[in-house]
């Protein structure tokens, strides 16, 4: 466990890089959404940004997916584990949704 906490470990430094991301890209779609509120009838550009998150979350853990595999950069292996849950719980909620 300390092994992985080490900020020159390379595993670390990638799941790092992987929630900034995530992060980052929520804190940008907050502040859209404060320049350009959403409606009944139309998304504000926070809504469009969150529309298209899932999206770039598969594109991310297919292409992690590939280095991984095919290129065997290892350290990827905690960064496709929070993409592969991000993707879960648009999933998940996408299902909630359609259902109520």
């Amino acid at each position: 466990m300390i092994k992985f906490l080490n900020i020159k470990n390379e595993s670390f430094k990638s799941a790092v890089k992987t929630f900034l991301f995530y992060a980052i890209y929520y804190l940008v779609s907050t502040i859209a959404e404060q320049f350009q509120k959403t409606g009944p009838c139309n998304p504000g550009l926070g809504m469009i940004l969150l529309f298209f998150l899932p999206f770039i979350t598969f594109i991310l853990l297919i292409i992690n997916l590939i280095k991984y595999k095919f290129y065997h950069k290892k350290y990827l292996k905690f960064s496709l584990i929070i993409h592969f849950v991000a993707l879960l719980f648009f999933l998940s909620f996408y299902i909630y949704i359609t259902n109520v």
